[in-house]
């Protein structure tokens, strides 16, 4: 995660603006050739960010075993946990579940995400 990354209170409301978000940088995912993540906010151990992928890039899976993810697609296609997912498509990941990111369609994919650790 960015060092840049800003902790924001959970008793109020944030709000993050575009141009805020369009200047912070994309960086590398875990090493994955062509997998980006930017983190939009973050509070704890509570996570909110965007993921991009290219054309033909893989995330081979992962489990979080304490965490929940969800993902919404914003741009693009990919198969998800196994399963074809497009712009506009929700995926829930409960904690424990291996999930990975494949067959990222021709025009990329880029996906807005949430990681909330169970307490």
């Amino acid at each position: 995660m960015s060092e840049t990354t800003t902790a924001f209170p959970l008793d109020a409301v944030t709000v993050v603006e575009k141009p805020s978000i369009e200047a912070r940088s994309w960086e590398p995912l875990r090493g994955l050739p062509g997998v980006n993540q930017k983190v939009l906010w973050q509070s704890g151990r509570m996570i909110a960010g965007l993921v991009r992928m290219d054309p033909g890039a893989e995330e081979p899976g992962h489990v979080h075993h304490d965490a929940d993810h969800h993902v919404y697609v914003v741009d693009g296609s990919a198969r998800i946990a196994g399963r074809e997912v497009s712009a506009g498509g929700f995926v829930f990941v409960p904690a424990g579940v291996s999930h990975a990111a494949t067959d990222v369609g021709p025009d990329g994919c880029t996906f807005f995400y949430t990681y909330l650790p169970r307490t």
